[in-house]
């Protein structure tokens, strides 16, 4: 999300990030998924990558990249992320097409960017653990959340899209119709899941999320 009304230069790419310009005006979540995942598609590689030098390839650029990033921080004392881009605290903030649609209700200037390079698809499922004991009540609350007027229900209420196309006759067509939620097929052509990694990968990404980790906490 940005405020093209603050920044001297466009934003496009994820490989923006890192212009020296933007240093300190960046502000974001700072977890191990999402900045391998940033920093892998800044150099057009994939995801699910197998490859340890490319995995240090990325480690290298998010350790170029944290100095300047300002870390949204777990506390609910510290305004969210469509505050702080609505008021201009920073000019661009890692979030979501409903933080945006938030920002956009306290400030027309926000504008919401799916970077060219791509971005990261993300999707909230319901499980039954295999040792419940109430499996019964437990599907039927997955069937009822999946009827149509439900998972409507939950795209008008929080501004997220849902994957039962048979819901859109029941979305607000202000958001069924609105490019941040439900993107368009050319819009999403790069995009790509994040998969869990082989465990001995997640490993090695893992010993080097650590090592960054120090870098935060300086």
């Amino acid at each position: 999300m940005i405020r093209p009304d603050l920044l001297g230069r466009p934003v496009t790419r994820w490989a923006d990030l890192w212009y020296p310009s933007l240093a300190g005006k960046i502000a974001m979540w700072v977890t191990e998924d999402d900045l391998f995942a940033i920093a892998l598609k800044s150099i057009d590689q994939p995801l699910d990558t197998t490859d340890p030098a490319i995995l240090d390839q990325a480690a290298e650029r998010i350790r170029d990249l944290l100095p300047g990033i300002v870390i949204i921080a777990l506390d609910p004392t510290m305004p969210n992320a469509a505050i702080l881009l609505a008021d201009g605290t920073y000019p661009i903030v890692y979030g979501w097409a409903f933080d945006a649609l938030e920002a956009k209700s306290l400030n027309p200037a926000v504008e919401f960017v799916l970077p060219e390079e791509g971005v990261m698809l993300w999707i909230d499922t319901f499980v039954v653990p295999a040792s419940s004991t109430r499996k019964s009540l437990a599907w039927q609350f997955i069937d009822f959340v999946l009827r149509p007027e439900m998972s409507a229900l939950i795209t008008n209420e929080i501004f997220v899209a849902t994957a039962n196309e048979y819901a859109a006759q029941f979305i607000d067509p202000a958001l069924r119709d609105h490019p941040w939620i439900f993107p368009s097929g050319t819009d999403l052509m790069n995009v790509e899941y994040l998969e869990e990694l082989p465990p001995a990968i997640l490993s090695y990404r893992h010993q080097l999320w650590q090592e960054l980790e120090s870098i935060t906490t300086r």
